[in-house]
């Protein structure tokens, strides 16, 4: 086999493995699909464009539907060794369950 034929062959062969390659990453990308989540009814999240891999479901208290109570609960969650929540603002008996969510 002559040099020019050996590294033709070797080319065609390189070619050959980046198509496959750029075709399986096209057909399995890594990219994580979407929480599915399920809150309960009258329950929504704002994640405020954040990027989630895992979240937890917001369950609306039984307390709460008692008492009719409603309203909106803010939370601000740092990320520290010792895992800190920080309840900006909302009825106290809806913030259990908020925090309940986040710490999940």
């Amino acid at each position: 086999m002559s040099r020019t034929r050996l590294v033709s062959a070797l080319a065609a062969g390189l070619a050959i493995l980046v198509a496959a390659c750029w075709l399986v990453t096209g057909a399995f990308p890594l990219a994580a699909a979407p929480p599915v989540v399920y809150d309960s009814p009258g329950v929504t999240v704002d994640l405020g464009g954040a990027g989630v891999m895992h979240r937890a479901s917001v369950f609306y208290p039984a307390e709460a539907l008692k008492q009719g109570v409603q309203g909106t609960v803010v939370v601000e969650m740092k990320l520290d060794s010792s895992g800190n929540v920080e309840v900006i603002s909302g009825e106290p008996v809806l913030v259990q369950s908020a925090l309940d969510a986040v710490r999940q």
